[in-house]
C-alpha cells in the first residue's frame, strides 16, 4: 500500500529564498531533505531511497524565468537535457499566478519582447517535454508536495503493475 509517509521530498541545496516552501513542509509534517540535485529544485524518493522520475524546477518570478532564457540559457538547457537523459518528467513552476498573462502583455522588467519570450517558453516546452505551471507563491509548497506525491504514487503503481505482468508471463 502506497501512503504519503512512504516518501521524502528532496530539496536542492542550491535553492534560494524558499523559506515559504520549507515552512509549508514543516507546518504540515512533510518529511524533506536537503540534497544536491542534478536537475530541478525539488524531487521525491520513496522509503527505499528510490528516486522517482519527477522533478520540479522552480522560478520565483517571470524575471527569473527571463534571465534563464537570456543570461543563463546554456545552464537551463543542460538541466532539461539531464532530466531527459534520466527519463525524468520535469515541471517548470513559476511563482506568479498571472505569469502567463504578464508574458502575453509584456508586463515584466526585462526588455525581452513578449513574443520572443512566449516563443522561447513554448519551444522549450515542446523540445524538452515539459509544461509550465503558474502558481501563487503562497501555494508553492502545496503544489510541489502534491505534484510530486501523486506522480510518485502513480509511478509506483505502474511498477507494481509491470511486475505482476512480467511475473505472470514467467509462470
Amino acid at each position: 500500500m502506497v501512503t504519503a509517509t512512504n516518501y521524502i521530498i528532496l530539496v536542492d541545496t542550491r535553492e534560494q529564498k524558499n523559506d515559504h516552501i520549507l515552512n509549508y513542509f514543516k507546518q504540515n509534517s512533510i518529511p524533506y531533505r536537503l540534497q544536491k540535485l542534478d536537475y530541478g529544485d525539488y524531487s521525491i524518493i520513496d522509503d527505499s531511497n528510490m528516486v522517482m522520475p519527477i522533478s520540479i524546477e522552480r522560478k520565483a518570478s517571470i524575471d527569473e524565468l527571463i534571465n534563464n532564457f537570456t543570461n543563463g540559457r546554456e545552464r537551463f538547457v543542460e538541466e532539461f537535457r539531464r532530466a531527459i537523459i534520466k527519463q525524468c518528467t520535469l515541471i517548470l513552476m513559476v511563482e506568479d499566478l498571472y505569469g502567463y498573462k504578464k508574458i502575453v502583455h509584456g508586463v515584466y522588467r526585462s526588455k525581452m519582447n513578449q513574443n520572443a519570450l512566449l516563443g522561447s517558453l513554448k519551444t522549450f516546452e515542446s523540445r524538452y517535454f515539459f509544461q509550465t505551471s503558474f502558481i501563487q507563491k503562497e501555494l508553492a509548497g502545496h503544489f510541489i508536495y502534491n505534484t510530486l506525491l501523486y506522480n510518485a504514487r502513480e509511478y509506483k503503481k505502474l511498477i507494481e503493475f509491470d511486475n505482476k505482468i512480467f511475473s505472470s508471463k514467467a509462470n
